[in-house]
């Protein structure tokens, strides 16, 4: 049985290259491009895989920045519902989000409120029940004061990891953008066209 031999030329360097129908990937020999044989039924032709590669490089580069922006997209959706969910609402109708000065003015009006009660009750023997009604007061203003806190603490750390994710997408974003800028040498040590 005898193999049919083709030439074909080199979709880079034009050199021609002899090929059986077997063959369907060979590496130019003049200028190491490689080529994928396509056989037709009629005619043989070459066609050089490294813009095929080059193409789908940069598809998949695409995908990811479009996954990427997606991410970025849903982090800050979640951040915001997360904002409006823990944010007090201020007169003028923008949101507040917890901080540590929230329940002052609470603190304040049960200092003065349970100081005076407590006061008011250690004044006289049958007003006992005022002093421990001012205890209460105290405490519940206190307790409101370590929650407003807690809460503010708990934002804070919530506000860190979205910033901290939030960067890591845009490093991300802005390496795959930076890849798509500089496209990958040839073996020959010069740069590939775009």
């Amino acid at each position: 049985m005898s193999v049919k031999v083709t030439k074909v030329a080199c979709q880079s360097c034009g050199a021609d290259l002899e090929v059986d129908e077997s063959i369907r990937y060979v590496t130019c020999r003049y200028c190491h491009s490689r080529l994928e044989i396509c056989h037709h039924p009629s005619s043989v032709y070459t066609k050089l895989l490294e813009r095929v590669e080059r193409t789908q490089r940069s598809t998949e580069r695409e995908l990811r920045l479009i996954r990427l922006e997606r991410q970025l997209d849903r982090l800050e959706k979640q951040w915001h519902a997360f904002v409006d969910s823990v944010s007090a609402r201020k007169r003028d109708g923008r949101a507040a989000p917890p901080s540590g000065s929230d329940g002052i003015g609470v603190v304040i009006f049960a200092a003065i409120l349970g100081i005076g009660f407590l006061v008011e009750g250690l004044s006289g023997i049958p007003m006992w029940p005022v002093a421990v009604l001012g205890g209460g007061i105290l405490v519940a203003g206190f307790m409101i004061a370590r929650h407003s806190r807690r809460r503010a603490r708990e934002f804070e750390a919530m506000k860190t990891r979205y910033l901290q994710q939030r960067s890591a997408i845009h490093a991300r974003i802005s390496a795959a953008e930076r890849e798509g800028r500089f496209p990958p040498m040839r073996r020959s040590g010069k740069a590939s066209p775009p």
